[in-house]
């Protein structure tokens, strides 16, 4: 994993963790619901045992995660409306995981590798293109509320460790 992080130059995400660089922003342009942007952006994306999780955040556009190498990771899905997903990238299809996972617009996502990957690289496509506008980290006590005991494995606990260092006073 080393060596393909350097030699994609990937550097640090800041509030989400993780590695990335841009690959692309597409020079067509759309009328988006916050106003004109380019179609799509394309990144790579890696977690690590170093950094092994995507904290908490909201993403106006839709975010499609596509396994390049590496892997299986989970991800978290929380929409606005109460509901919570929880779906593995990974290869093992018969297991139930998929080479591509999409994070509608509009929800929060938080990815954690699971404890036996080493690393997960991810070509991520977001449509329209990715903005600091259209982003929000992390969560709070609201958060926990309204998400917790909605699944088995959301928890108090483990809905705060998603959080990560982002953690807000409501």
């Amino acid at each position: 994993m080393h060596e393909l992080i350097k030699q994609l130059e990937l550097t640090h995400l800041d509030h989400e963790s993780g590695l990335f660089v841009v690959e692309n922003i597409s020079n067509i342009e759309i009328e988006a619901t916050d106003g004109r942007s380019p179609i799509s952006s394309c990144i790579y994306y890696a977690l690590t045992k170093e950094q092994p999780q995507n904290h908490l955040h909201w993403l106006m556009p839709d975010d499609h995660h596509i396994l390049i190498a590496g892997g299986p990771a989970d991800y978290h899905l929380f929409h606005s409306d109460g509901k919570i997903e929880r779906h593995t990238l990974g290869l093992d299809i018969s297991n139930a995981q998929r080479p591509i996972v999409v994070s509608p617009g509009g929800c929060q996502k938080a990815v954690r590798l699971q404890t036996d990957s080493e690393f997960m690289l991810v070509g991520s496509v977001v449509t329209p293109a990715w903005n600091p506008d259209r982003v929000r980290f992390g969560g709070g006590q609201a958060f926990i509320d309204k998400f917790a005991g909605k699944a088995d494995w959301a928890t108090p606990e483990f809905l705060k460790g998603l959080i990560g260092p982002n953690w807000r006073s409501e």
